[in-house]
């Protein structure tokens, strides 16, 4: 799986995932609305960076410094970064949207991320650079279907 995911090319399975990625979402957004879109926009990336950029606090980097693409290994993150990244995170969260509302939107991406993590322990033992964007995207898409569903407009 490691020396699958060290190829650049991308591959039919990952120009199908990523249509439908840009499908999905550009449904999502187009369905809640103008203003709680711009709103979901602006608060639901930083929220689901925040959750992606956890993945260094619950696995450990999946290959060595010599068989890493770019011969660089995350680091786990330290106290001080954690409450900058948690911040500028969930702030957004919190004074852009109603959470009492769209709670729902807010613990999904939580739970997808917890599914997720199992998943790349069981299959690779950790997280590669790849693992990041995907959690991150994952996490981002499943914010907005949450939005979605919350609002009422399935």
């Amino acid at each position: 799986i490691l020396e699958i995911m060290k190829d650049s090319h991308i591959g039919t399975y990952g120009v199908i995932s990523l249509i439908i990625y840009f499908v999905m979402l550009f449904f999502c957004i187009e369905s809640i609305g103008i203003q709680l879109a711009c709103l979901v926009l602006l608060a639901g990336d930083p929220f689901c960076k925040f959750i992606a950029s956890q993945i260094t606090l619950f696995l450990p980097y999946a290959r060595t410094v010599e068989t890493s693409k770019s011969k660089m290994i995350y680091k786990k993150m330290s106290f001080k970064t954690f409450i900058v990244t948690f911040i500028f995170g969930c702030l957004p969260i919190v004074f852009l949207l109603d959470t009492r509302r769209l709670w729902l939107a807010v613990l999904l991406p939580i739970i997808i991320f917890f599914i997720l993590i199992f998943i790349m322990k069981k299959k690779i033992g950790g997280y590669t650079g790849d693992c990041c964007g995907a959690v991150f995207l994952i996490c981002e898409l499943v914010f907005y279907l949450g939005v979605v569903i919350c609002s009422g407009t399935i």
